[in-house]
């Protein structure tokens, strides 16, 4: 999916820019696609975007369309189009659900799938290292955030950094329908 993403970012008539920059972009921008979709929409990891009926009933949008038809300018269509979806969905006072459907929507389109990049990514990732432990990695971030609550900072700061050494980063944000801190985790690049 990267490798088809890296590509895409590039138009048809000019050399693709074949580097690990752009390859490690390309994962990047996966990487948020996948995020949106996990906290906006609830999806898990293990998800088949192709099969999530509200997201394969709709249409391709029709700015990616007109994009595309605009001599196939698929970059356009990703940095431009993409990304605006991205602001859309990602406002400060929450995600949006309609704008993060369409972005999946859209990615599928494209051929390139956020969850499937993840799930590879992740495979990669544990063949390298130690394998990936959702259910330890969830109990360290429940007692982390209990921890946090007890104001005992030294005792959260030492299970980050636990979950830091087993190559697990974590992203803490406030859920704007009930306002506690709500945290989520991505493999470290």
């Amino acid at each position: 999916d990267s490798i088809r993403l890296a590509m895409l970012m590039t138009h048809y008539a000019q050399p693709i820019d074949w580097t690990v920059d752009r390859l490690a972009t390309a994962g990047a921008n996966l990487h948020t696609f996948f995020s949106l979709g996990q906290k906006g929409l609830g999806l898990s990891a293990d998800t088949d975007i192709a099969e999530v009926t509200e997201i394969a009933s709709l249409s391709p949008s029709q700015r990616l369309l007109e994009k595309l038809c605009d001599d196939l300018n698929t970059p356009a269509a990703i940095l431009s189009h993409m990304f605006s979806l991205v602001k859309e969905a990602d406002q400060k006072d929450g995600l949006r659900v309609e704008p993060t459907r369409q972005l999946l929507r859209d990615c599928l389109f494209l051929g390139v799938d956020p969850f499937r990049f993840y799930r590879q990514e992740r495979a990669l990732f544990s063949r390298d290292r130690v394998a990936i432990d959702d259910a330890r990695i969830d109990v360290l971030i429940a007692s982390r955030l209990e921890a946090r609550k007890r104001k005992d900072f030294k005792e959260s700061d030492r299970i980050r950094g636990e979950l830091a050494g087993m190559g697990i980063a974590l992203k803490d944000a406030k859920d704007p329908a009930t306002g506690e801190i709500v945290t989520t985790w991505e493999l470290k690049r």
